[in-house]
């Protein structure tokens, strides 16, 4: 297959207090040369249990499966659970790695 494909979404979120966060999110995958378009759409709530980490539970009231676009966000219909995390060269800083480390 060829062709050009654009992937547009949106999220609103709302901090309902430091730990819970409410949102809205859509998406449209069109496809140009064929004519055909999907759209998504739903609502979740986050939590964040750890600092630089974020768990959401959501619901697609609208969706569409496409493989190669689903790594970028959950668009099927239905229940979801999505899980994210921060690292950056400052996570594991204070993590000893020298048991990890070959004897010698």
């Amino acid at each position: 297959y060829s062709g050009f494909a654009s992937l547009v979404g949106f999220d609103y979120r709302r901090d309902l207090s430091s730990r819970f966060d409410f949102g809205v999110h859509g998406t449209t995958l069109q496809s140009w040369n064929s004519h055909v378009s999907d759209s998504a759409f739903g609502l979740d709530i986050g939590i964040v249990p750890a600092r630089n980490v974020w768990i959401s539970v959501g619901y697609n009231f609208r969706g569409y499966a496409d493989r190669d676009f689903e790594a970028n966000r959950y668009t099927a219909t239905g229940p979801f659970i999505s899980f994210r995390i921060k690292a950056d060269q400052d996570t594991f800083k204070d993590l000893s790695l020298a048991a990890l480390r070959p004897h010698r």
